[in-house]
């Protein structure tokens, strides 16, 4: 996970400055402040990002959608971005133009969120079988 960590830090810039590994970790602490995450859900979210090209525009869009998420609870399924896929669980859809990042999320009684799969979806695929994240993302809800 460090080499994909090291990676991205210096394809992310931040004011015209390139991030440390450090300054990557802050930043997705900062942004999942408030919202549980399983564990497993940063090393997923770097693998994806490393295949992608676009993690300046994910971090902004990332920080925008958990804003909402935190905000809007369950209503944010109503807002472009975020939908529902059955069995419990949404997902918050990070759309690019060569590819697309889902981050599947659940709530538990109190709308609190939780986020609990990421994955690298390639754009352009027009019906793609969710099952196994949905399956992956509600055996992680449950250990939680």
């Amino acid at each position: 996970m460090d080499c994909k960590i090291f990676f991205i830090c210096y394809i992310i810039t931040s004011k015209g400055h390139i991030m440390n590994k450090q300054q990557v970790e802050d930043l997705l602490q900062q942004y999942f402040a408030g919202i549980l995450v399983h564990q497993r859900v940063f090393g997923e979210l770097l693998n994806a990002l490393s295949q992608t090209g676009v993690e300046k525009e994910f971090f902004r869009t990332l920080q925008k959608y958990l804003g909402i998420l935190s905000q809007m609870g369950i209503n944010a399924t109503r807002l472009k971005g975020f939908e529902h896929i059955g069995s419990g669980i949404y997902s918050m859809r990070f759309i690019f133009s060569s590819s697309n990042i889902r981050i599947l999320y659940a709530f538990r009684g109190d709308e609190e969120p939780i986020l609990l799969f990421a994955f690298y979806e390639r754009a352009g695929k027009s019906c793609t079988d969710y099952s196994a994240p949905i399956k992956a993302a509600c055996d992680r809800l449950t250990e939680m």
